[in-house]
């Protein structure tokens, strides 16, 4: 069911990075750490299509929705121009979100870049329900380590790295032998995903990624985001991002075609 959601902020980060604060009750409700929504903020046909944007954080009470996203195309564009008291519609929340386990652990969320976006509300569950966080974030420069000070602030032990630093996988596998974790979590590059699953499969703990991916309908009727994804055993399948993710169990591996 299409929702018609109310612009409460709309703030410019750094460059071409917004933040988006929306008040939609009912998806605030809703919504699960790692899920996502599709939106549309302009009038007529032309973007045709909906845009999907990660969930940023929720909040049931407020009813307030947070996105974080980056223009990249017309529709963001357009996005990007949106004022206070403008309206939009969204479809969701949509897709699979981070499971997190039912006894409190010590968990390791790792994002690069705008791959950052959906771990905020998972680092915010997390603490909640008395987890220890370790978040090791990512990006090409200082401007564009996001929720570096906020996740900080809220309890969360944050490591970062730039391009002009150290990789933010040698960062984590350096406290692996020092902090076992419960799980791990991450969204970005699938490079940086194929590592934490290795990672997991070494240490013995379960991991999980965010796959970025185009989509034209959210929901897994266009087959527009389909990926070969490999069991526990190996066996290829195909799957839809939207549907089936686009947080999957790093049980195997997947593959959309890049890197």
């Amino acid at each position: 069911m299409y929702l018609t959601a109310t612009i409460a902020r709309h703030q410019q980060l750094f460059e071409s990075y917004y933040h988006l604060t929306l008040q939609a009750p009912e998806i605030a409700a809703a919504a699960k750490p790692g899920q996502f929504v599709m939106l549309k903020a302009w009038n007529g046909l032309a973007p045709f299509l909906m845009r999907p944007i990660s969930i940023n954080s929720a909040d049931c009470q407020s009813g307030s929705v947070i996105l974080l996203y980056k223009v990249v195309g017309e529709g963001t564009r357009l996005l990007s121009t949106k004022l206070p008291g403008d309206t939009m519609q969204l479809l969701g929340p949509l897709g699979n979100g981070f499971p997190l386990g039912d006894k409190p652990g010590r968990i390791a969320v790792i994002g690069r870049g705008i791959g950052i976006a959906p771990l905020r509300y998972l680092v915010e569950t997390a603490l909640r329900r008395g987890n220890e966080v370790y978040a090791y974030l990512s990006a090409k420069t200082e401007q564009q380590l996001f929720e570096r000070d906020y996740l900080s602030a809220i309890g969360a032990v944050v490591r970062c790295t730039t391009d002009s630093s150290q990789n933010v996988t040698d960062c984590f596998e350096k406290d692996l032998d020092t902090l076992p974790f419960t799980a791990a979590y991450s969204c970005g590059s699938n490079r940086l995903m194929r590592e934490m699953h290795r990672f997991g499969k070494a240490y013995g703990f379960p991991t999980y990624a965010s796959l970025e991916s185009q989509m034209s309908c959210g929901i897994g009727a266009c087959k527009g985001c389909v990926c070969k994804t490999h069991d526990g055993d190996y066996a290829e399948h195909y799957e839809t991002v939207c549907q089936c993710g686009p947080v999957f169990p790093r049980k195997g591996s997947y593959d959309d075609g890049t890197d």
